[in-house]
């Protein structure tokens, strides 16, 4: 059963009907619901900079985390913060997809084709 990600708000849970026909929850019928706290923003922002700075280099800057489509995404800038240098993909539970997420040699490309070219001496 896939699982889906819905946000808490003052009236409580609420699960629009398109998400309910995906999963094939006809009306009448009974469904389990498994609630689970998920980290925020904040966490997210922690741990991508954790990540960042134990695998792709510690001066790098990070924007702040956004939810799409079940996952998080955080933008890396350059040192400077003069240029996006890649991008960090976690799943709701906050773990990075290193699959899809930016490398320490693509952060390093990224940082050297943002840099202008020294002139020469």
């Amino acid at each position: 059963m896939p699982k889906i990600v819905v946000e808490a708000t003052e009236n409580g849970l609420v699960v629009p009907p398109e998400l309910l026909r995906e999963v094939g929850a006809e009306p009448g019928r009974m469904v389990e619901i498994e609630i689970r706290q998920l980290p925020r923003a904040s966490d997210i922002h922690h741990l991508a900079y954790r990540y960042a700075a134990e695998n792709l280099g510690n001066a790098l800057g990070l924007s702040i985390p956004r939810f799409v489509n079940g996952e998080w995404v955080v933008t890396l800038v350059s040192p400077d913060g003069s240029c996006h240098v890649g991008t960090l993909y976690l799943n709701q539970y906050g773990e990075v997809d290193t699959g899809r997420s930016a490398t320490y040699e693509s952060v390093r490309e990224g940082i050297h084709v943002a840099r202008p070219p020294r002139p020469a001496a």
